[in-house]
């Protein structure tokens, strides 16, 4: 890991409800940042909406330039860190938009 602080990995790049660390971050109420490979937006949005039930402030770290958080040192995951922005309800549909691409709407 090439964070300082409080950080962990997520087998399988999902956090089930369930799981003990989903419980932990939830009765603690932690802020947490996710920053997850960039092929995996959906996941990323799902994880935040999960926590988001349950109030808690989730930000997402973007990583552009690099494939996943594994690439990058030091400097470059506190950076990113940083610039995390907070999730919200529209930053989760305008996923959902732009995973649509160049799909045709019926109305």
């Amino acid at each position: 890991m090439k964070c300082r602080g409080n950080a962990t990995c997520l087998l399988g790049s999902s956090l089930s409800a369930e799981s003990t660390l989903f419980k932990n971050i939830v009765q603690h109420r932690t802020p947490v940042v996710l920053m997850l490979d960039n092929d995996m937006k959906t996941k990323t949005h799902a994880i935040a909406r999960s926590l988001s039930f349950y109030d808690i402030d989730v930000w997402i770290a973007s990583h552009e330039g690099f494939h996943d958080p594994g690439e990058m040192n030091f400097s470059d995951v506190e950076r990113c860190v940083e610039n995390a922005k907070l999730w919200s309800w529209n930053s989760f549909f305008a996923q959902k938009l732009n995973s649509l691409g160049s799909c045709s709407l019926r109305i």
